[in-house]
């Protein structure tokens, strides 16, 4: 067999029986369920879908639960910024209508400073801080474009004060457990504690079950090599990683 492996994201267009055999005659090793989006109930269709598909397959396909993880977003409201316009990004308490657009981060205002950025959207709009308001910071948008709802933010070189895993990854988690996933993908990983309170939840099923670790923020690059011992594997997206880095950690990383 290929040591390389193909993961395939599993979503509303790629659910049915039908396709999932398409899919495994394609070459998908491993059907990854992306816990950011859907419910128990419709995860738990597909996996049982994957194992009665895997009842005639000499090579059954794994299943990953990738887990939503501490994230931190923009609001429900869509906003268009144009470079080098000055804004207002607020933060709770105050509302989503009470700056130009909304972090649901309460941190935001006392974790940053001036020089400090703020990447949306895996990159696609980038601010500077220029300073603080009593609703939030005044930023400078340094790569303008529309940001929809709901969109990923990141605070590159900042220590954010988030948990390494949430109340509802915790849930899902035993969720999964009980559906017998291969595989759980951790999401913006920082340290190697959040591997080991994910296996202590894991308890017995630990053995069974394997850890992927998602680095995606400059705190998880620092701290990689506690990450890399103490996970099964580690799940590393390079475009994500060159929007939210600075290029000079970057370079450094790859060249170490």
């Amino acid at each position: 067999m290929l040591s390389t492996k193909i993961i395939c994201t599993i979503g509303p267009a790629s659910d049915s029986p039908k396709k999932l055999e398409k899919l495994a005659g394609a070459g998908m090793n491993v059907a990854r369920l992306n816990f950011s989006h859907g419910t128990h109930a419709s995860h738990k269709k597909i996996i049982e879908q994957i194992h009665q598909l895997n009842r005639s397959r000499q090579f059954p396909i794994a299943v990953l639960l990738d887990t939503q993880g501490p994230e931190i977003r923009t609001g429900n409201e869509t906003a268009t910024l144009n470079s080098k316009e000055i804004i207002t990004v607020s933060c709770p308490p105050y509302k989503e209508n009470e700056g130009n657009i909304h972090v649901n981060y309460a941190a935001l205002k006392s974790d940053l400073k001036p020089g400090s950025y703020i990447s949306i959207d895996s990159g696609l709009v980038k601010l500077k801080v220029l300073g603080k308001n009593k609703k939030g910071l005044k930023c400078e948008v340094i790569d303008g474009g529309i940001v929809n709802g709901h969109r990923h933010v990141n605070l590159p070189g900042t220590v954010v004060k988030l948990p390494g895993i949430t109340e509802n990854d915790k849930k899902d988690i035993l969720f999964g457990i009980k559906q017998k996933v291969n595989f759980i993908a951790l999401s913006f990983v920082r340290s190697s504690k959040t591997i080991q309170e994910v296996r202590e939840l894991l308890g017995k099923h630990a053995e069974h079950t394997e850890i992927i670790a998602k680095v995606e923020n400059q705190e998880g690059v620092e701290r990689l090599e506690e990450i890399v011992e103490e996970a099964d594997g580690v799940m590393v997206a390079r475009e994500i990683w060159e929007s939210r880095l600075t290029w000079k950690r970057f370079r450094k990383f790859k060249e170490g």
